[in-house]
């Protein structure tokens, strides 16, 4: 064969060979590339979603503590407004009784009143009964001092007779 055209067919060759190794190395290159990308772009989303899912998760925990809190809180009112509810009752009875106790005492205070009016109409009853009995013994003595005076007078006349 000819030299020159040896030469051309190696250069087109080696050309060739050149143009198709650099195009497959700029392929594999950007293959390499889009998988890097993909890779990456993988790990971001997976990074995202665990991303997403932590604030999902701490999310839940949030809402379920502040649901565990108000709950809490339910109760602890709930049991504040028992308690007050008790001590309301306990107020309660104990304004009853005292109602009770003050309306007896009134009953009492005034039976006593009725019966401290009645002794006292009794104690002036009597005063003025003892008044007359004493005016009547009184009479009854003057009478009786009148008789013996007009008793020792006639004995006084009969004697002087």
């Amino acid at each position: 064969m000819k030299k020159p055209v040896v030469i051309f067919l190696l250069v087109f060759l080696g050309g060739s060979a050149a143009f198709l190794g650099y195009r497959a190395y700029e392929a594999e290159s950007t293959r390499a590339l889009a998988e890097q990308r993909t890779e990456a772009d993988r790990a971001a989303a997976e990074a995202r979603r665990a991303e997403l899912e932590r604030q999902a998760q701490a999310e839940a925990e949030a809402h379920r503590l502040a649901d565990l809190k108000a709950r809490q809180e339910l109760a602890d009112e709930e049991k504040k407004v028992a308690a007050l509810r008790t001590e309301q009752a306990a107020a309660e009875a104990a304004r009853h009784a005292a109602e009770e106790e003050a309306a007896r005492l009134n009953q009492e205070k005034e039976r006593l009143a009725r019966e401290r009016d009645a002794a006292e109409g009794e104690a002036r009853r009597l005063a003025g009964l003892r008044e007359q009995e004493a005016a009547a013994a009184e009479r009854a003595r003057l009478l009786a001092l009148d008789k013996l005076e007009q008793t020792e007078k006639e004995k006084r006349d009969l004697a002087d007779r």
